[in-house]
């Protein structure tokens, strides 16, 4: 698409290729099971966070911000993350519930343009899923934390986490599921809340 309209219309179910959506208000759109490809620029006097974005798919490309990509997927969205190398992401104020992003191509994020002590992934919203990156750190003695888990029930699968201090991190309130992660860290995984499982992880400190 070159340009969208979306106002305070309800949008819902289109195919969307690249190119902008253009607010005409900022009201609360109803954004619901669109399927979007490609970096979708958002333009007018809203933002994403006027969106009521729900199970919608984005399929992103390289040099893209997943996080943006979070947003306009929303809640039980999907976001698929094609190959390349990614900049840290994460929001520590609550991203959408039950969002899955994926990679099937081998997606990096790259820490190394964080400070010493920050988290290269942050997960907050409850029930998400992150699986299939590589998450690659600064070093094991400066305090990084590779994937940091900040919401309930949150799945962290088949990850490599590479040169970190902390590969994953759970925080309150729990819930966790890290299974089939491949971490290179000083401490592999820091469980700092409850009913978390712990399965099938390789690390190597």
């Amino acid at each position: 698409c070159g340009g969208l309209s979306v106002g305070s219309h309800t949008f819902t179910r289109n195919n969307i290729t690249g190119g902008f959506l253009l607010f005409d208000s900022a009201q609360a759109t109803p954004f619901p099971y669109n399927n979007i490809t490609g970096n979708l620029v958002l333009l007018g006097s809203a933002s994403a966070s006027d969106l009521i974005a729900s199970n919608n798919t984005v399929n992103l490309p390289a040099a893209s911000s997943i996080q943006n990509a979070i947003y306009l997927a929303g809640t039980d969205g999907t976001v698929n993350v094609g190959a390349g190398t990614y900049t840290p992401f994460g929001n520590v104020s609550g991203d959408p519930s039950g969002v899955t992003i994926q990679t099937t191509e081998g997606a990096v994020i790259d820490g190394s343009v964080l400070p010493a002590d920050k988290r290269i992934v942050e997960l907050s919203g409850d029930g998400m899923t992150f699986s299939g990156f590589t998450v690659n750190g600064i070093g094991t003695g400066v305090g990084n934390v590779g994937i940091s888990v900040d919401g309930q029930g949150v799945t962290v699968s088949g990850n490599t986490i590479n040169n970190t201090q902390t590969g994953i991190q759970t925080h309150t309130p729990g819930n966790a599921i890290i299974t089939g992660n491949t971490i290179t860290a000083a401490y592999g995984v820091s469980l700092q809340s409850v009913g978390n499982t712990v399965s099938g992880n390789t690390v190597t400190a």
